[in-house]
């Protein structure tokens, strides 16, 4: 009885061990590791200049996905992201120094300390010169080697107004705010990114 308590209680350390202790979710929502995710948007533009008198006079345009990552515990990781499709335009800044994949391969790796059970923005974003007048889309793998796990995942990022739920009427007549999810809020009081007027406005405060 105490040999098969003892092999019972291996086998339960053993998937302890074995278990993920690293999350990651775009714009929310959670991407599995081992999965894909795909994210449409109908706004490609933030404002440089929210809250101030030139607030909707600056814009930078791309996409911009919340991009976060968790861990349960504190640890050093080891983040790469390349641009499957080398479609060029995605800046990594996890970890500071922010770093454009086309000059480096189409690939960047990046490194950073993660504070238990504290999210922490990947900073991954699409960006362009110029407002595009067509939908397109890219194809990232992320993968995240931890201290005794590793996380992989692929985010498809599209640019389509015509079927992103976030460009409808309804929205891009509004002077109020909303959430990515659609949700109205009274005040962009909270760090992140909304909508306001059809447009992405990011609170860094």
């Amino acid at each position: 009885m105490k040999k098969l308590f003892s092999m019972v209680l291996g086998l339960c350390m053993g998937m302890a061990a074995q278990a993920q202790s690293l999350t990651l979710t775009v714009d929310g929502e959670q991407l599995a590791n081992g999965g894909s995710l795909t994210k449409t948007y109908g706004v490609e533009a933030f404002d440089l200049m929210p809250g101030t008198p030139l607030e909707g006079q600056f814009f930078r345009y791309g996409l911009y996905p919340e991009v976060m990552i968790s861990s349960t515990t504190a640890q050093h990781v080891s983040a790469t992201l390349t641009d499957v499709n080398k479609d060029g335009g995605v800046t990594f800044c996890f970890g500071g120094n922010c770093m454009e994949l086309d000059k480096n391969g189409y690939s960047v790796t990046k490194e950073q300390t993660l504070k238990a059970s504290t999210p922490t923005n990947m900073q991954i974003d699409v960006v362009h010169a110029e407002e595009s007048a067509t939908a397109y889309g890219v194809t990232l793998s992320l993968k995240v080697k931890g201290e005794s796990e590793t996380f992989e995942g692929t985010i498809v990022l599209k640019y389509d107004p015509e079927t992103a739920h976030i460009s409808s009427p309804a929205l891009q007549g509004e002077t109020g705010c909303y959430t990515l999810s659609g949700l109205r809020v009274k005040e962009a009081t909270k760090r992140g990114i909304y909508i306001r007027g059809g447009r992405k406005v990011v609170i860094s405060r």
